[in-house]
């Protein structure tokens, strides 16, 4: 028995877009960054244009 038998697949539920949850989640992805510009020297932030 291989380990992709042991698998369950499941439909992927897209993430709610309602304003509240997208304005959370930027939320998160900026403090994670401060995060990694504090602990780490070499990180360099991305911007996407």
């Amino acid at each position: 028995m291989t380990v992709l038998d042991t698998l369950n697949f499941v439909a992927f539920k897209p993430l709610h877009n309602n304003p509240i949850s997208v304005r959370r989640r930027k939320l998160v992805v900026k403090i994670d960054e401060q995060i990694q510009l504090a602990v780490n020297n070499d990180f360099t932030s991305t911007q996407y244009k």
